[in-house]
């Protein structure tokens, strides 16, 4: 705990990552910023969520589940799916037991940060929901599913995707929380299953090996 501190009054639910304090924070803005979010996220662990965190997150591998944050209440509630799709093969391929599909929203945020550490590969949206994502453990994989399409400009290197820093504020955090990995699953692929099978398989084989492990063990 801190000093002084006895104690801490934290949300039932993470911060989005909207509009406010993002804007500004682009290009040269972001360098940096990947070895401060993993130290705000081991600060979070150790003092709050963890409390003996340094003697028992070392001894222990993280489960490395594949986790479904389901987009319930999302404020796009008519762009986005549940996964239908992919949960069905993913229990096929890793067994059941290593599937987690949850409602974060009623999840505390403990909950939520101990889901997350022990998770190899989430699925979610992006926005404020997707905050979860900090907690992951270094290597993870994050596959994150936007819910709008290109935008209208135009470049000489071809459309510009708004989640990639245009219009959705969230893509700065994920382009520099880079302890992390993120794949972007674009409106047009979340239907095709075999691409998103192909991802899942890749994603995962990456972040076992990452983490010295045989995939599929």
């Amino acid at each position: 705990m801190l000093p002084n501190t006895s104690h801490v009054l934290i949300p039932t639910a993470l911060a989005g990552m909207g509009r406010l304090g993002q804007m500004s924070c682009t290009a040269d803005c972001a360098i940096g910023r990947a070895s401060q979010l993993a130290s705000f996220r081991q600060f979070l662990l150790r003092n709050i969520f963890w409390l003996d965190y340094e003697q028992g997150m070392p001894k222990r591998d993280p489960i490395g589940y594949i986790t479904f944050s389901l987009p319930i209440g999302s404020s796009r509630p008519t762009a986005v799916t549940f996964f239908e799709n992919i949960i069905p093969i993913a229990q096929h391929m890793f067994g059941n037991e290593k599937i987690q599909v949850v409602d974060f929203s009623n999840m505390t945020v403990r909950e939520q940060a101990l889901l997350a550490i022990d998770t190899a590969v989430l699925f979610s949206y992006h926005g404020g929901g997707s905050a979860t994502s900090i907690f992951l453990p270094k290597d993870a994989s994050i596959l994150l599913y936007s819910t709008v399409g290109r935008c209208t400009d135009k470049t000489d290197r071809g459309y510009v995707w708004c989640d990639r820093g245009r219009n959705h504020f969230d893509s700065v955090f994920y382009t520099s929380d880079s302890y992390i990995r993120t794949t972007w699953v674009n409106p047009e692929d979340r239907y095709n299953s075999a691409k998103v099978k192909t991802l899942l398989e890749i994603e995962y084989e990456k972040t076992m090996r990452a983490w010295g492990r045989e995939p599929y063990v």
